[in-house]
């Protein structure tokens, strides 16, 4: 379990109690358990947490994204298992993303298209060289 640091990183300053089962923590006004992983991605899973920070940093640092295939391969998990952690990886950065993306958005180094040769004919827009369109 996560100790130290760790653990002053991931717990809120007033920790709230969200009505879980029996954990770690125990909140005095309402007399509820809870711990780290209520209300998150974590919750409810048996996978330890050293396995799903290795998880988050494989898809984080993957440039056209992982495979439960490459997961479960690379954390020693059932397919299944790897399956669902992606899952619940990619709908927590999606509920973060709603609020981030508002606005004009910049993109440095960004190449989008190609050049016309290289396109099929259907594809092409005759419309010169180069990275037209």
């Amino acid at each position: 379990m996560a100790s130290g640091p760790v653990l002053a990183a991931a717990v809120p300053a007033p920790a709230r109690c969200p009505h879980a089962r029996p954990m770690p923590y125990h909140c005095s006004d309402c007399r509820k358990y809870f711990s780290v992983h209520t209300g998150t991605a974590l919750e409810r899973s048996k996978v330890p947490l050293r396995k799903w920070a290795f998880a988050v940093y494989i898809c984080t640092a993957s440039l056209k994204g992982v495979s439960s295939l490459k997961l479960h391969r690379n954390l020693n998990v059932t397919q299944k298992t790897a399956w669902s952690m992606l899952h619940r990886i990619r709908e927590a950065w999606e509920a973060e993303i709603d609020d981030v993306l508002s606005g004009p958005i910049e993109v440095d180094e960004s190449y989008f298209g190609g050049t016309e040769r290289n396109k099929r004919d259907a594809k092409r827009l005759h419309a010169g060289g180069g990275t037209v369109g």
